[in-house]
């Protein structure tokens, strides 16, 4: 695997049907990339699964924020932004209130560490320049 392809973790909720509608919207403007993702069905150790989230964030060369996300992914983004990786945050409908009204967000974005950008330009700035391989099996 060549190591000039970008490494993207995928941060968003994991419920079925937003864990679906990100993963359509991937496939679609994104068929080139490394995708860094938890898995849909995680069951048993959650101990076990942040470190494995942690690991992912380690090896990627920057964070994606994409639709609706929580407290769990408000930890990812604080574990991203301490470790200073590149973090962009794709504002849509699902996620507009949170992005705009979060602090911790806000900080990130004065730091240069977090950028906000609007999901329907996702397909033109990025759809064209990532390679899509599964890297689970590399961690």
């Amino acid at each position: 695997m060549s190591s000039s392809l970008k490494k993207v973790y995928i941060c968003s909720s994991l419920r079925t049907e937003v864990y679906e509608r990100v993963s359509k919207l991937l496939d679609e403007v994104l068929p080139k990339a490394i995708h860094l993702r938890p898995f849909k069905e995680q069951k048993g150790n959650r101990l076990n699964h942040v470190e494995v989230d942690v690991a992912m964030i380690h090896h990627a060369d920057e964070i994606w924020v994409v639709g609706e996300f929580g407290r769990d992914c408000s930890f990812e983004i604080g574990y991203a932004t301490g470790i200073k990786k590149p973090i962009i945050m794709w504002r849509d409908f699902t996620n507009a209130k949170n992005i705009e009204h979060d602090w911790m967000i806000y900080h990130g974005v004065n730091s240069g560490l977090i950028q906000i950008r609007d999901v329907e330009k996702l397909g033109e700035e990025q759809g064209k320049q990532y390679e899509r391989k599964s890297l689970i099996g590399e961690l």
